[in-house]
């Protein structure tokens, strides 16, 4: 790039050329961006498969008090007051403990949309009672009752 402009400053090169050079070099980028993207992600999967995470057998039980998780190597149990969040997307339904931490239920996990809304809803309806009681219990900083 520096080449071409110092051409055209001694008059070696034509803007013309040093058009196509410019346009060349940001096409170059563009492709060395998406190149490594792909290889990116060929990394995560050949992990993934390494790590034998997705050969891990989940046994999950979810009630109106707790999540209790268990694999093999571990066993969790949180209750419904210290789950953060819940996102739902067309891939899966997201349980987030906290906001980079959570536990993902494929779609493919529900036999069809019905029942997937449905436990959307319960879910939803399990995180509107546990932070309805617990701001009942702390209520919020100027809630206080004075006598």
């Amino acid at each position: 790039m520096v080449a071409g402009l110092l051409a055209v400053a001694i008059e070696w090169a034509t803007l013309q050329i040093l058009s196509v050079l410019i346009v060349g070099f940001v096409l170059g980028q563009i492709h060395a961006f998406f190149l490594a993207w792909q290889v990116f992600r060929q990394i995560q999967d050949k992990l993934f498969e390494v790590d034998r995470v997705e050969q891990m057998t989940w046994h999950v039980t979810l009630d109106d008090t707790s999540i209790f998780v268990r694999t093999p190597a571990s066993e969790r149990r949180t209750s419904w007051h210290s789950i953060q969040g819940m996102t739902d997307t067309p891939t899966m339904v997201a349980i987030w403990y906290n906001s980079g931490y959570g536990f993902f239920i494929p779609a493919r996990a529900f036999f069809d949309l019905s029942a997937r809304a449905a436990f959307v809803e319960w879910v939803s309806e399990r995180l509107r009672s546990a932070t309805a009681s617990s701001s009942a219990i702390n209520p919020p900083i100027g809630d206080a009752v004075t006598r």
